[in-house]
């Protein structure tokens, strides 16, 4: 945080010739880099501090240090005279919202947003302008982004984009972490069923423990609705499960079955294609042609992970393989060297035009042009069922608003913290309803840790 409030000061210093700063900062983090700033600032400026919320708000403890070193040598205001603060200064420093914002600026901040969107006066916002990248959101001058340019910037949005190293090292950006639940998208207070993620399993034959795992990990994940379509002989046994599930039957005829399937799609979010299917002639055909039809995103697991060797596919897809699963999907086995085995993963990537997350004791994540590495998770795991919690865990964040590369990262690292949790408990007896039951443990205490 220091590094960056002493980034985003040195680039107030060296373009903007001004005496009267503003700087508006939220009660995050991403407010925490501007009373860093203003720490800095203050010393050779008259700099007011505009708080959008009472000091008490303040999350963490090293903002709240910060807050006390500017409060020192700098003024400090509240929101409720932001338009009087905004016509006396020359210069407003934007530090209200940084890259953990879930949703849309609603309210107050709203109403901040635009007030500074108005005002003629140079802004420059921390890290990313805030309400990116949602509507409204403050159209800056300059952003400030520290390490590298954040997914969707660009000129129009952020205007110039300064790009600042504040010390991160690599591999936090080559490893998953506790900042991959910044992904995470939280309920507004005013949506509706149906809103937060709808999936689609296509699974269940032989065997129908599949589907119900991936199906229950979805749900505690945070989804609305799952449907899940199988075969007639696991139809009865699916339903038994849990009422949680609507559940249909595909119909015998494959190109009957198929038209079902694609004119059910646009009802959903995301599908998830695979889980305890099987591999009986017929079903993979149609699980073939609708791989290659489909216009939603896809997570392919299990059985049908190797029809993508030959099929093609028309929309986004998330692939999930073990070792031998990536065998049969690339003809290669995976290299033991955990950097080789990256590379290999990136390169299969790219040729197949799809995100692999390739499960393992580290699991390799690539979408073609990134790789990383998730270490969560522990040898209890090795217990059946628990890749099908991972894709469950993956369909889900898919349908509630992740690319599949943000996907792959939270869900490989959200399904290893849970692991982890149930392994404290039940050591090599765990099973994956113990993984599932954990998911909201952890969503709930990443979400604390990154607000």
């Amino acid at each position: 945080m220091g590094n960056a409030g002493r980034a985003v000061a040195e680039v107030i210093k060296n373009r903007f010739k001004v005496k009267n700063i503003l700087v508006v900062c939220g009660p995050g983090n991403n407010g925490g880099d501007g009373f860093a700033a203003a720490a800095v600032l203050g010393k050779e400026h008259n700099l007011t501090v505009c708080l959008t919320e009472n000091p008490m708000s303040i999350k963490s403890q090293i903002a709240k240090r910060y807050f006390r070193q500017c409060r020192k040598i700098c003024n400090v205001d509240t929101v409720v005279n932001i338009e009087q603060l905004l016509k006396n200064n020359e210069l407003i420093i934007d530090a209200i919202f940084g890259i953990g914002l879930n949703r849309a600026p609603e309210g107050k901040y709203a109403e901040i947003i635009e007030k500074i969107n108005r005002t003629r006066k140079p802004v420059v916002s921390v890290d990313v302008p805030s309400g990116f990248p949602y509507a409204p959101a403050i159209k800056p001058d300059i952003t400030v982004t520290f390490h590298d340019v954040k997914e969707g910037m660009n000129e129009e949005n952020s205007g110039e984009i300064i790009v600042k190293d504040i010390g991160i090292p690599l591999n936090a950006q080559r490893e998953t972490g506790t900042g991959e639940f910044c992904l995470y998208k939280v309920p507004g207070k005013n949506t509706h069923k149906g809103e937060n993620g709808k999936v689609l399993v296509i699974g269940g034959g032989p065997y129908t423990g599949a589907p119900y795992f991936a199906g229950m990990a979805a749900y505690r994940a945070g989804v609305d609705l799952v449907h899940i379509f199988t075969q007639k002989e696991a139809y009865h046994t699916l339903r038994g499960y849990s009422p949680l599930f609507i559940v249909h039957a595909l119909a015998d005829d494959v190109e009957h079955a198929l038209a079902e399937l694609l004119a059910q799609q646009k009802n959903f979010d995301v599908c998830l294609v695979g889980p305890g299917l099987g591999n009986a002639e017929d079903v993979m055909h149609l699980c073939t042609e609708f791989i290659e039809r489909a216009k939603i995103p896809l997570v392919v697991d299990a059985d049908a992970i190797k029809l993508l060797r030959k099929a093609g596919h028309s929309s986004d897809v998330l692939v999930t393989p073990h070792a031998g699963e990536f065998y049969e999907l690339t003809g290669e086995k995976l290299e033991e060297d955990i950097e080789k085995r990256g590379a290999q993963v990136m390169k299969w990537a790219a040729q197949l035009g799809l995100t692999i997350l390739a499960k393992g004791h580290v699991d390799v994540i690539s979408d073609g042009m990134h790789a990383c590495f998730n270490r969560t998770g522990n040898p209890g795991m090795t217990v059946g069922g628990t890749g099908d919690v991972l894709a469950g865990l993956c369909a889900a964040l898919i349908a509630k608003g992740c690319t599949p590369y943000q996907s792959a990262r939270l869900g490989a690292y959200m399904n290893g913290l849970a692991g982890d949790v149930a392994f404290e408990k039940y050591r090599y007896g765990l099973l994956p309803t113990d993984i599932i039951d954990a998911i909201p443990q952890v969503i709930r205490d990443g979400l604390e840790k990154v607000r």
